[in-house]
């Protein structure tokens, strides 16, 4: 800039001497030689670099002129009127340019600077709408039709949507397939033991208590009494085994309680039945009491029969009383003894005692001859 101004000013000082030779009209000769050094300088403007002194010749060529104008127009533009009228008083005195063709060719270079921006603008504008990435598109791959917006949206099908080749659209899963990708060329069959509610959400595994053993469902069956699927995902429902029952078809089986027995697929347990027990848990029968014994409770050990009892069958409750001349002085026995011959059975719980005058069996007293 400060060379600019330089060479402008060195200029101004040529057209201020002029200047003030045009100005004198006091002598003819000055004005004279003043237009001679006028057409001088012109001609010498019109050459291409013809010789001259610093001082006094202004060689202006095509560039020079060229130069001359864009002086002209930042000046304009920068606002320094003095050195402006200067310029244009010298261009238009001694080249005979008018001011409004100066103003003309400004103007009309303006003109096709900003006609080449708006062309720019135009064309940087049409190549954007055309350019998928510039208009906030993604960018087209390789293979696909960045005109179609339809077959763009197919190659990037949203989840729970599939799209194959050749199609304009997206389709929507059907019931029990899913996609839970983008761009899906398929949608996956639901695996067994697993549910499809959405067609844009993974398989989820049947609940406890529930099974599948299809393919493509959208819900879980229900285990059957008995049976029971203690975790997700089952493909089948086991049996409640043997010695167990299940209760709640979510939760494996629970062993079989004391005093029931549990066969295959029961729910609850079987009380063992009268004279029978069972003091184990998970039993899959019970036992009978036996001779000897009795059984009031079905969850507990047999009881021996008490001194003065017995009993000779199996799966009794209860113990029988010996009858009179008879006894058991010993617990657990299943029959009771008859009082033998030269002995009296005054308590069914003790012992015989020796009579030798009692000749029958079964004699209470002892008799005296």
């Amino acid at each position: 800039m400060d060379a600019l101004k330089a060479g402008v000013h060195k200029i101004q000082e040529v057209f201020q001497g002029k200047k003030s030779e045009e100005k004198s009209d006091k002598a003819s000769d000055s004005a004279k030689a003043s237009s001679q050094d006028s057409d001088a300088t012109h001609d010498a403007t019109k050459g291409a670099h013809k010789e001259g002194t610093d001082d006094d010749v202004v060689v202006m060529d095509e560039h020079i002129s060229f130069l001359f104008s864009t002086f002209l127009d930042l000046l304009v533009v920068a606002g320094d009127d003095t050195l402006t009228e200067n310029i244009v008083y010298y261009y238009y005195s001694h080249y005979k340019l008018k001011m409004d063709a100066v103003k003309v060719g400004v103007e009309k270079e303006k003109e096709t600077t900003e006609g080449k921006k708006v062309h720019d603008t135009t064309e940087k504008s049409s190549k954007h709408a055309d350019d998928p990435l510039e208009s906030g598109k993604p960018k087209t791959k390789k293979g696909e039709h960045a005109g179609n917006s339809e077959h763009h949206k197919d190659k990037h099908a949203s989840r729970g949507h599939y799209s194959s080749a050749g199609q304009i659209s997206c389709k929507q899963c059907p019931s029990g397939s899913y996609a839970t990708k983008n761009g899906s060329a398929k949608c996956n069959i639901c695996p067994v033991g697993h549910h499809c509610v959405k067609a844009d959400e993974s398989p989820k595994p049947c609940s406890p208590g529930t099974f599948n053993d299809l393919n493509g469902q959208i819900s879980c069956t229900a285990c059957a009494d008995g049976n029971y699927s203690a975790y997700p995902g089952a493909v089948v429902c086991d049996l409640c085994p043997i010695g167990s029952y299940c209760d709640e078809k979510d939760e494996p089986p629970k062993p079989c309680p004391a005093g029931s027995f549990c066969l295959e697929g029961q729910t609850v347990g079987t009380p063992c039945p009268t004279g029978y027990q069972t003091t184990l848990t998970g039993q899959s029968y019970c036992r009978i009491c036996s001779p000897g014994h009795y059984c009031p409770n079905p969850a507990g050990n047999p009881i021996l029969c008490q001194p003065g009892f017995a009993n000779d069958k199996h799966g009794r409750v209860e113990c029988d009383l010996c009858p009179s001349g008879s006894f058991a002085d010993l617990a657990g026995l299943a029959y009771c003894i008859t009082c033998p011959a030269g002995f009296v059975c005054t308590n069914t719980r003790l012992a015989a005692v020796p009579c030798p005058s009692n000749v029958a069996r079964g004699q209470t007293v002892c008799s005296s001859k």
